[in-house]
């Protein structure tokens, strides 16, 4: 289930773009210039929804904070599940979400074990040298120009696991230098804000006994989706400069001749067949997720996926699958495939309900 119900893109009354009246297309959002695009999805985790959902996260961790040491245990909890929400909310913008998805016990379940959620670690490595601990060893001029320094390579890093998925390719330095090459001045826009968030925030610590303790989580809160929603929009938006620069860098993400795509998608398909017959059914969906989930078209692979298995029975995978494969069309706005998909598949499996 998605948050709200309006359009990614909010109306204006000239237009995003200043080009029209209806809610911006993500063909739109790649032809924006770089202010008019970071002011809309700045405004992203503004909308109502995800409004409540940073108050109320706020508020539970602020009362975790005062209960120290008993509310360690919460607190650390709500961090992992906010930091595993983030990255879904990163995959879902690359994938051309229009809404930010709401926290749930899919999101949650479905991200344990991912190394991407080991990011908090950079992140605790630049309070180092941002704090007093940091200054006390290194001084402070080298502490804050490590940590700011770490805060500039902090986007290039978020912006390469949403891009691939993967944790090794974000800590390459090339890969690093190559996708902040690509991202070009929006990379700096997105760096300059990282910085002005962080600034604004910093005020807020320094001022502390003027500020609700709630209203700063808060702010550190939207401060970090803030950048998430950027990245987000931005990969989707430099989609094409990225498809053509990126796999320069990283083999795997290369073409391959349709000879070499059609032997991996059988080696693909035998893995999950294997794990299916043996009864191992989330063993075979973990097949499924890897491979869709690290191509820059999964759509294409779960179509090519759900031509091989929509016959299977019992029809409970290929279900699956199809469902997967209908969220997917659904954010592409292709709804006259998913419409044709399932009715196509009521008439197969009378009990399939999307």
């Amino acid at each position: 289930m998605r948050s709200g119900s309006g359009p990614f893109y909010p109306k204006t009354s000239r237009g995003v773009c200043g080009k029209t009246e209806f809610p911006l297309t993500r063909r739109d959002l790649a032809e924006c210039s770089t202010q008019e695009r970071m002011v809309v999805l700045l405004s992203l985790p503004l909308r109502p929804a995800p409004l409540l959902s940073i108050v109320a996260l706020s508020l539970l961790l602020a009362l975790s904070v005062l209960s120290i040491p008993f509310g360690f245990f919460t607190m650390a909890i709500l961090l992992s599940w906010f930091f595993k929400y983030s990255f879904t909310l990163l995959d879902e913008l690359v994938s051309g979400a229009q809404e930010m998805p709401v926290l749930s016990l899919e999101i949650i379940y479905g991200s344990i074990g991912e190394l991407r959620s080991l990011l908090p670690l950079i992140l605790v490595t630049i309070y180092f040298f941002v704090s007093g601990a940091g200054q006390f060893f290194l001084g402070f001029v080298v502490a804050v120009c490590a940590g700011l320094g770490l805060l500039a390579v902090l986007p290039a890093v978020l912006a390469i696991q949403g891009w691939t998925g993967r944790v090794e390719h974000s800590l390459d330095p090339r890969v690093i230098r190559v996708m902040i090459r690509s991202l070009g001045a929006d990379y700096l826009w997105i760096v300059v804000t990282a910085f002005a968030l962080t600034g604004a925030f910093a005020v807020a610590v320094e001022y502390s006994a003027h500020v609700w303790l709630p209203v700063r989580v808060g702010l550190l809160i939207y401060d970090w989706l803030a950048v998430i929603v950027l990245i987000g929009g931005t990969l989707r938006a430099k989609r094409r400069t990225l498809l053509e620069e990126i796999p320069l860098v990283i083999p795997q993400l290369r073409g391959v001749s349709p000879e070499e795509l059609a032997a991996e998608r059988e080696h693909w398909l035998d893995s999950i067949y294997a794990s299916w017959r043996s009864r191992a059914e989330e063993a075979a969906w973990n097949f499924v997720l890897e491979r869709v989930e690290s191509r820059p078209e999964g759509l294409d692979e779960l179509r090519w996926l759900y031509a091989r298995v929509r016959g299977w029975e019992p029809a409970r995978f290929g279900n699956r699958v199809l469902t997967d494969l209908l969220a997917r069309l659904r954010r592409e706005k292709r709804d006259a495939e998913a419409d044709h998909l399932t009715q196509e598949r009521i008439r197969f499996d009378p009990g399939f309900r999307p």
